[in-house]
């Protein structure tokens, strides 16, 4: 049996039960019964988005990187993958604000931002950020490689 496929050791068992069990005592005390379906439907939202845009995008970022020239550097493609991760949450957050906003003047002081450019910047931002993880991660990499060639 491999490591990935072993069972939780008997902690980490607890640990879970003792999370769900205070996750679920702050649910039934915190929140109106009359808004457990809207969560449901936020989980299978969720579940849905995750499953059907976020994890086949960023697994196929995986493979297109993998299957492109020279040999990509495990950290690199976690870098990629976790920017993409990044930017698919921003993306989550701000599209429900954005398809809002076409009843905005109902409600204009609720949604008062430009969160279409908000979403852009934060794109950008996580652009530019990944790529200068990417660039230190090589040059790290290259100084280690380089040292290592050097030493007697």
């Amino acid at each position: 049996m491999s490591v990935l496929a072993s069972p939780p050791s008997t902690s980490v068992r607890r640990w879970r039960i003792a999370i769900l069990l205070v996750s679920g005592y702050i649910l039934l005390t915190t929140v109106k019964p009359t808004r457990y379906i809207g969560i449901v439907e936020w989980f299978i939202a969720a579940i849905l988005v995750h499953d059907a845009l976020i994890a086949p995008i960023v697994f196929g970022a995986g493979i297109v990187m993998r299957r492109s020239g020279p040999r990509i550097p495990l950290a690199v493609l976690a870098i990629v993958q976790g920017g993409l991760v990044i930017g698919a949450v921003f993306t989550i957050v701000l599209v429900p604000e954005i398809l809002a906003q076409r009843n905005a003047h109902l409600f204009e002081t609720l949604l008062p931002f430009d969160y279409v450019k908000n979403l852009a910047i934060l794109w950008v931002g996580t652009l530019v950020l990944t790529a200068a993880a990417v660039v230190g991660y090589l040059l790290v990499a290259r100084c280690r490689h380089s040292r290592r060639r050097h030493q007697p």
